[in-house]
């Protein structure tokens, strides 16, 4: 069985250490969905945007994000070694365009991983109700 525990330790007047606990949880239920790649604000936040917009150009994003080029860029390839999203080049006669594109198992992911969010809020807010 998972348990954890959050202890906030403080001393009392004689100075011993006091530990008690702010937050018990046996429950799975509580747990927030684990993907390594979506954990990061930055990366949960270009899934998003990718999810309203079906493609973002680079600089758009950088600019959005307040980013520089190998921030984001980092970000990006992390993200396509999953196959969240994929990069497409379009050459105008002046210049190249990169666009951001999101896959349909990156679409999947974020889906399902929304989805585990709501319901570790709901069943916080139904916790707290109770209490």
């Amino acid at each position: 069985m998972f348990r954890f525990q959050k202890r906030d330790r403080q001393r009392n007047l004689n100075g011993e250490l006091l530990e008690k606990d702010l937050m018990s949880v046996n429950d799975r239920s509580l747990i927030v969905p684990k993907d390594h790649i979506l954990n990061s604000p930055i990366r949960l936040t270009i899934m998003m945007l990718l999810y309203v917009h079906k493609r973002i150009s680079f600089g758009d994003l950088q600019k959005l994000l307040h980013l520089t080029p190998g921030n984001l860029d980092h970000h990006l390839r992390k993200m396509e070694e999953m196959h969240y999203l994929e990069r497409k080049r379009l050459i105008f006669p002046k210049r190249i365009s990169v666009y951001v594109i999101k896959t349909s198992e990156g679409e999947k992911i974020l889906l399902d991983y929304i989805t585990g969010l709501q319901d570790v809020l709901s069943q916080f807010k139904f916790k707290l109700n109770s209490s």
